[in-house]
């Protein structure tokens, strides 16, 4: 016979309160967290239209948006992505598009790029 037993389980907080008589007046008290202080999830970046490509394109880089020319390695282009995985809003990456803002193209198809990526 095969009986499912639960990974995690809930704990009441009921359970806890026996231990704040064993806290000492000097022992630093975890916070709790109320609903105000959780941190919430920023929205995502939508997908820029054309128009709004080139604007991004004639006012350069900046933290949100990265440039990245045609033959440039992929561990550069990891970097830059491993980069805006850690700050709260993300970014996007740019390939084909000089760090001046001119507009070369991409060398090979978005297929290669992402193996290589």
């Amino acid at each position: 016979m095969y009986e499912k037993v639960p990974l995690a389980r809930t704990v009441p907080l009921i359970y806890f309160q026996g231990l704040s008589k064993l806290v000492t007046p000097h022992s630093r008290q975890p916070r709790a967290l109320s609903h105000s202080s959780k941190l919430r999830k920023p929205p995502s970046l939508p997908v820029p239209v054309e128009t709004e490509l080139l604007d991004i394109c004639r006012k350069g880089e900046d933290q949100l948006y990265e440039f990245k020319g045609q033959g440039t390695a992929a561990n550069k282009i990891v970097r830059e992505v491993g980069a805006m995985l850690n700050t709260r809003q993300g970014g996007i990456v740019f390939y084909g598009v000089d760090d001046d803002g001119t507009i070369q193209g991409s060398d090979m198809s978005r297929q290669k790029l992402d193996q290589s990526v």
